[in-house]
């Protein structure tokens, strides 16, 4: 492969493979969606499903923008990555868990996609800063804002069922030398943080697909909203 010499060309192998990445979640939810066993879950993932879709077009059309300006432009083999995390998924998938934690797999999978995408997005997002290119800028950081709302209700999910299901023997500690380390301190990155546990009582906003935009409760400083 040759040498990527410039910025620009950089930028375009994010864009690229970020409409594989697109793509490969887009094929991998359909599968993910038939085995969740809640509908709060379900209607999430449905939802979740109709972004990707929506974010692989927009990427389509930037993509072929940018190679249309840039001639010189060095094509590299993308997707690696996320194809790893899919597989990951599908091999867990396959394996007989319990029925009460089927949808925690479900949701760590999910979310482990969800973070490749949102670095990758944040990625992309930086370069065409650099570039100057205002506009792809703009549309990359809305895309990035969409994928943090829908990893936010995730999480949000997460904390419901994992209060639900979780066994009187899961809250045993895990061996004798763990009693003290039993309890572990999360932080604002932990997927499965309790941060905001109290404040949520039900899968009202969780159970309709529009409940991905304005359910974060994340506070942010003025200007852009995240991920700076």
């Amino acid at each position: 492969m040759e040498k990527v010499k410039h910025l620009k060309n950089l930028f375009i192998y994010e864009i690229q493979n970020l409409y594989v990445a697109e793509d490969q979640v887009a094929k991998a939810l359909p599968a993910m969606i038939k085995k969740a066993k809640h509908n709060s879950l379900k209607n999430a993932l449905k939802n979740y499903q109709s972004i990707t879709e929506e974010h692989k077009n927009r990427l389509k059309e930037i993509q072929k923008l940018l190679i249309e300006a840039n001639k010189d432009y060095i094509n590299v083999k993308t997707g690696k990555a996320i194809r790893g995390l899919i597989e990951e998924a599908t091999m867990l998938l396959d394996n007989d868990f319990d029925t009460e934690i089927a949808d925690a797999v479900i949701i760590a999978a999910a979310q482990k996609m969800q973070r490749y995408k949102i670095c990758s997005y944040n990625i992309a997002r930086t370069y065409a800063g650099k570039l100057n290119a205002a506009k792809e800028r703009k549309l990359l950081h809305k895309l990035l804002s969409e994928e943090q709302d829908a990893d936010d209700l995730l999480t949000q999910l997460a904390q419901i069922i994992l209060r639900r299901e979780t066994k009187p023997a899961d809250k045993e500690p895990l061996s004798e030398g763990n009693k003290k380390r039993a309890k572990i301190k999360s932080d604002s990155t932990n997927d499965f943080n309790e941060e905001n546990d109290d404040s949520i009582s039900s899968t009202q906003n969780i159970q309709s697909p529009g409940g991905r935009a304005g359910t974060s409760h994340r506070g942010y400083a003025s200007g852009e909203s995240r991920g700076h």
